[in-house]
C-alpha cells in the first residue's frame, strides 16, 4: 500500500472518522476544515434546509 492509497475506515483517526460522518450526513451545505501545522484543528459544518411553501403550489 502506498502512502497515497486510501486507508480503510478502521485505520482512520477519530478526527478523520468524524469528518467523514459530517460529510455523509450532509444533504445540502458545506464542510470547512481548518488545518494548522498538518493537523486538523477545527471542522465547521453549514447545512441549508429549504422548505416547500404549500401556498405557492
Amino acid at each position: 500500500m502506498t502512502s497515497t492509497a486510501i486507508r480503510g475506515e478502521s485505520e482512520l483517526s477519530t478526527t478523520e472518522k468524524e469528518l467523514l460522518q459530517f460529510i455523509r450526513t450532509l444533504h445540502f451545505g458545506s464542510v470547512e476544515v481548518q488545518v494548522h501545522e498538518k493537523r486538523i484543528v477545527q471542522i465547521e459544518r453549514r447545512e441549508r434546509r429549504r422548505f416547500d411553501d404549500p401556498k405557492s403550489r
